[in-house]
């Protein structure tokens, strides 16, 4: 349990100002709301958390957090049914930190009902729900402080265990030890904790060692004997033992699999190794897209496993001996100035790997030999296009077994990785595709090809814009948004992302609030449905997925008023056609505005 909240009372947090700025059942939001206070509540599901650097594991069905939301790292993602209350919290000025955590392992049943009625009020997106909502979670508050007092010890107690093993895990201890240090009995320490954690005292100490153990294998130079002795084991070879049997691999081999890519190299006596996690690069945007009702976060995960680092360990020492048994050239190559040094490729590579880069590839007519899954259902690439694309999937062995000569990613924290399967090229994202397809032509030895697509291109632009120019004055501004979630997150694009093929290639002008409020680097800003009408211009492109509820502007209390809604000026568009930024779909996107402006131009003159 921590000092501060312990101390406060329920009069603190009457006199305390308290602001809910956002409700959501989507832990990914949470990096992208910036509050001091959130109250985490997860009804179902089981997983390991980290606060502060301090892991708290919950295997009960009800589990509560109101902490500072800096340090909060989610390593499992709950199974299902959580919800995310962000608030701002400004208490006298004797109170001037932020809040630390308070947790409640197995909360009690009825306060799911009062959960209930707090997202069900804030769904709602009126005055008076607001209202409800904030009086629903100061009743949660109340709760929290009138807990029986018995079951509070117990919370304190664990709270407390869990501290002093995350503190003293390298010292000399046993499930005696800590119970005399808790000033308690081993059996109902032991009861308690397991209860509340579903861990023994001996298992989360074990866990706690084997995670730090883990960390220092890799972070430093430090031998197996002393990485051993830091966690608290002076027998190297009882470590080992205990290590093998908990991950799987022995510390040495550990270390040889996820040492830092800039050690391997500079040590002989380290071998490659694979990748841990393999995170797809920047997918233009920092929310969550939804495709066939599910969510398309902007990072996938590529599961590394054993057997793939070892295939390619073999598969490259294999291609080391071929390679010194050739004594000849046995193809042309070239070299790429990359912002990683000099890459040298054969000079037409007919087996190339690519992330999200697919549209640049197949705009110079190369056809890659595998792509992400969410490449491959871009609606603007015709289905011909895609075909014999293999999807890359989430694991790393499948870019392996595709045996390319080329990889080029968008991803920098995995390029070491992939430069160790084939020549890999970085290529970091920017809003300029003009620039970053001159750049393909280059890499693919297709310059010419290059050139002509950014002819025909400027041509595509000029007629889009020259047919809208009877329709939208030059002095007419634009907004372009995203309702992410039908229940009032709405995100305002700039010249960037969505908002690309609005600015950049139609060349409409933005509202004046969107333009002060977005830059080149951050082309979006997060607002509350109730500030709308400070962002719109005099017309207005709604971005939504093809799942959510569809919204009558003509009735929603924030939009009914707006000239823009009276004008019928608003048009909305599929989020997911949207989010893809590349040469095919950027001109695709600007015909289908430019459909959608005329189409409602005529309707108004037949009206």
């Amino acid at each position: 349990m921590n000092h501060q909240l312990k101390n406060l009372t329920l009069a603190d947090w009457d006199s305390a100002k308290l602001t809910i700025i956002h409700i959501s059942k989507n832990p990914q939001l949470m990096p992208v709301i910036t509050c001091n206070c959130i109250f985490g509540f997860i009804a179902q599901g089981s997983g390991e958390w980290e606060l502060h650097h301090t892991p708290l594991l919950h295997h009960k069905n009800i589990f509560l957090i109101v902490r500072d939301p800096i340090n909060i790292h989610v390593t499992q993602e709950p199974s299902s049914e959580c919800l995310w209350i962000y608030c701002n919290v400004s208490f006298d000025n004797t109170i001037s930190e932020p809040l630390e955590p308070l947790i409640f392992y197995d909360a009690p049943k009825h306060w799911l009902t009062l959960i209930d009625n707090i997202n069900t009020q804030w769904e709602m997106h009126t005055d008076a729900s607001k209202y409800k909502t904030k009086l629903y979670l100061a009743e949660l508050i109340y709760e929290m402080y009138t807990l029986d007092s018995n079951r509070l010890h117990e919370e304190q107690l664990t709270s407390q265990t869990l501290d002093y093993i995350n503190k003293h895990f390298h010292e000399n201890l046993s499930r005696h030890t800590i119970a005399e240090k808790m000033n308690y009995s081993v059996s109902y320490l032991s009861k308690q904790f397991k209860y509340q954690t579903g861990y023994g005292l001996i298992d989360y100490l074990l866990h706690t060692r084997i995670k730090h153990a883990k960390r220092l294998l890799v972070e430093t130079h430090h031998s197996i004997q002393e990485v051993s002795k830091q966690i608290g084991y002076e027998d190297s070879s009882y470590f080992t033992r205990l290590f093998k049997k908990h991950t799987g691999l022995t510390p040495g081999q550990y270390k040889r699999l996820y040492l830092p890519t800039s050690l391997v190299l500079n040590n002989p006596n380290f071998e490659l190794k694979s990748s841990d996690v393999f995170n797809q690069g920047p997918l233009y945007n920092d929310n969550c897209y939804q495709y066939e009702g599910g969510f398309l976060p902007m990072k996938f995960n590529w599961n590394h496993t054993i057997v793939a680092s070892f295939v390619l360990c073999a598969a490259l020492l294999l291609t080391a001996c071929t390679n010194n048994d050739t004594t000849k050239e046995s193809e042309e190559t070239m070299v790429y100035h990359s912002i990683n040094g000099d890459i040298t490729y054969k000079k037409n590579p007919q087996r190339i790997v690519t992330d999200f880069y697919l549209g640049y590839l197949l705009a110079l007519d190369v056809k890659p030999v595998g792509s992400n899954e969410a490449q491959l259902k871009n609606p603007y690439i015709p289905e011909k296009d895609k075909k014999e694309i293999e999807v890359i999937g989430d694991s790393i062995e499948k870019v392996l077994s595709l045996e390319p000569d080329l990889i080029i990613t968008g991803n920098k924290e995995m390029y070491e990785q992939l430069s160790k399967i084939a020549p890999t090229i970085y290529i970091e994202y920017e809003e300029n595709i003009p620039k970053l397809i001159k750049e393909f032509g280059i890499i693919l030895n297709r310059e010419n090809l290059a050139q002509e697509w950014q002819k025909n291109y400027q041509q595509q632009v000029q007629t889009a814009r020259q047919k809208i120019a009877r329709i939208i004055k030059p002095e007419e501004t634009i907004t372009v948004m995203d309702i992410l979630d039908g229940k009032g997150t709405i995100t305002i694009y700039g010249d960037g992302y969505t908002g690309y093929p609005v600015y950049t290639g139609l060349g409409l002008q933005m509202a004046p609030a969107v333009k002060a409020e977005t830059t080149i680097k951050t082309p979006w800003v997060q607002i509350s449905s109730e500030k709308i009408s400070d962002f719109v211009g005099d017309r207005v492109i709604v971005a939504r997925a093809a799942d959510t509820p569809k919204v009558d502007f003509t009735t929603a209390p924030v939009w009914k008023s707006l000239d823009v809604v009276k004008n019928n000026e608003v048009y909305e568009i599929d989020n997911f056609k949207f989010w893809f930024t590349d040469p095919i779909s950027v001109i695709g996107q600007m015909n289908d505005l430019t459909d959608l402006f005329i189409e409602r131009a005529n309707d108004k003159k037949t009206k």
